[in-house]
Parts: C-alpha cells; structure tokens; sequence
C-alpha cells in the first residue's frame, strides 16, 4: 500500500520533506529550503562553527501548501499549436511538453491546444496563452487575437525556435517587440576555458551549455543549452519589465550563422547576458471593470530565450521542476503571499501550574 502512495505522490523514496495532496493536486515541501533554512556545520579557519536553524518557514509554507491544493481554481492553459511549436502532450521526445502538463496537473492547470484555423476565437477560460517555439508565422488574425488577448489583460508565456532562421519566420519577434522585448537570432553560449591556463580560449568552437547559479533560482540552478538573449528595449507605461534570468560572466553572443565558434569582431565581449524577462503592467485596452479579493486585470508576460527549461528534456535530466511550476504560478497570479511573525526559536513557554 505505501509503495502504491509513493507512486501517486511521484516519491522516490529518498525524499525528506512534506507532501500535501488532494486529488492530482500535490505540493511537495522540502524540509531544507520550504520548511526551514539550515545552515551545516563547518570549518571557518580552525574554529568549528556549529550547524544552525537559520530560519523555520514551516507556518507559511504549509498553509500555502493548504490553499494550493484546495483552494486554487482549475485554470486553462492554452497552447498554441499548427505552426511548428512543442507538442504540449508529447512525454516521448526531448522537444515535446507532456511532462511539463503533468506537473502542471498538480497545480490544477488543465491544458488545451489552440488553432485559431481549426478552433475558432480563443475561449473565454484562457487562464494564460503559451506559445512554445513556432517555428512559421500565425494568419494574420491568430496574430492579431494574440496581441488583443495580452493586451486586455491576458497571461502570456512565449520561448522561441532555437532556429535563427525558422525564429525570422515566426511571429515571435514582433510579439515580443509588441511588448517592449527583444530576442537575439543568436544564442547565448558560455565559454570554454584552457583547462591548462584557465584563459578562454578563441577561435574554438565553444560548448553552448549554460549553466545558472542556484543564486539567480534561489536554490534551482537550469541548464540553458541553446538560449536566446531576450533584451528589454523599453518599459512599460505604468508597468515594468525586469529580466528573469542572467548569464554567467564570462558568456558571449554567438552571432547568426551561429557555427559555436568566437570571433570578436562578430560576436562582441564576453559578458552577462539576459535569457529570460517579465512584463507586468495594466491593460492596454478598455476593459470591463471587476471586483472582488481575487480579481485583478493586469497583464502579465514571461518571455524566455528557450523552450529547454519547460521541455522533456530538462525533466529527464532531474531538473527541478520548482521553476516551470513558479512560472505558471506568477504568470496566472496565484501566489497567497503567507507571512508569519519571526519568533524567536530558543524561546519556550513551560506552563507554571502545578496541577
């Protein structure tokens, strides 16, 4: 019977931490890092510093966890599809999006695919529209009900082709310049050192995996192979769009025809670089007002520089799937922002009766 609960709770049986489930609807709560923050024992010099609780998050955390799986609504994800994006229901290859779908489920997002062509308006349960590298242009009026949909206060995730040339085709481009973005036809690759020197080496061809430190994911470090750089060009009014994720120091832009090999007369320094931003700003169309705790008409757009990081391929790799899912979560704006007051954990109450 436990071994049957592992595989609908998705443990694998070394996990030390909190589940809390309801239907497919499941949180897991690591105990370092959801719970609490540990800080290990270690050596500073000769002096042994001992291992601390740091801090005890466990009260806001479970009580998210709580309302997570009861009281968020089922929301509708809407994938565009018939023009050569990721299949959202693909589990098999590396490109598709079936395992992302499956993690979605826990946090009651419920997927659809989306042609204009083939299935008319987009419906009025879109929850957050995503548009997973196409690879050739909408009709013009599937482009146009994107533009209208983000701009009345819709949710919008796009990544492009990881093609310079089928990524010229697509309507990503000008969807994100719509928005004040742009996406480089080159990729970001991260350099490859002399492992004798330590000196970068030039006119080489480079290693394109990239790899973010857990600081920039508090603790969730992705692996970027083949990422675009996605630039914020201007903010919005009454808005701001703020870059997501950064390079590594030391990266460079491979410049089209992307060949993997640095030259600095084509493709620049070596640098930081943006692969990811965030667009939050009221609605650039009149729409009707509404009312209530939960109701908030904003709109909302996560642009990334590549598909990989919600593809099959970053789960079967053991990625953490904290990001897609906190993706989703900003994007949808179901966040319950939970604060406990800071007690002092040394501080015990004893009762005083002798009873």
């Amino acid at each position: 019977a436990w071994q049957q609960r592992q595989r609908e709770l998705r443990l694998q049986g070394f996990e030390n931490g909190l589940v809390i489930s309801r239907g497919e609807r499941r949180v897991f709560l690591p105990l370092d890092g959801a719970l609490a923050q540990f800080q290990p024992f270690r050596m500073v010099g000769d002096r042994p510093v001992n291992p601390r609780v740091v801090s005890f998050n466990a009260e806001e955390s479970i009580a998210e966890g709580i309302l997570d799986v009861t009281r968020r609504k089922e929301l509708h994800a809407y994938f565009t599809t018939g023009y050569g994006e990721q299949d959202p229901f693909d589990t098999e290859n590396s490109d598709g999006m079936g395992l992302l779908v499956e993690e979605l489920k826990q946090d009651g997002v419920v997927a659809h695919t989306w042609n204009m062509a083939e299935d008319g308006p987009l419906p009025e349960d879109c929850e957050v529209l995503v548009a997973m590298g196409p690879r050739s242009p909408w009709p013009g009026e599937m482009y146009s009900a994107v533009v209208n949909y983000t701009e009345r206060g819709g949710r919008l995730i796009v990544a492009p082709t990881l093609d310079p040339m089928e990524l010229r085709a697509s309507d990503v481009p000008d969807l994100m310049g719509h928005f004040g973005l742009e996406v480089s036809e080159g990729r970001v690759a991260h350099p490859f050192p002399d492992p004798q020197t330590g000196r970068i080496l030039q006119r080489v061809q480079q290693c394109e995996i990239h790899q973010l430190p857990p600081s920039l994911l508090t603790g969730h470090p992705i692996v970027k192979p083949f990422t675009h750089q996605v630039r914020i060009l201007r903010q919005p009014q009454s808005g701001v769009a703020q870059h997501l994720l950064m390079s590594e120091p030391q990266s460079w832009l491979d410049s089209v025809p992307v060949d993997q090999f640095f030259d600095a007369e084509v493709d620049g320094t070596f640098g930081r670089f943006p692969i990811a931003a965030t667009v939050q700003m009221p609605p650039l169309q009149d729409v009707p007002a509404v009312s209530g705790l939960e109701a908030e008409q904003e709109t909302r757009i996560a642009a990334l520089g590549s598909t990989v990081s919600l593809s099959n391929l970053d789960r079967k790799l053991n990625r953490d799937a904290g990001f897609a899912r906190a993706l989703f979560s900003w994007v949808t704006d179901q966040e319950h922002r939970i604060v406990v007051p800071a007690r002092d954990p040394d501080l015990r109450f004893l009762p005083t009766s002798t009873d």
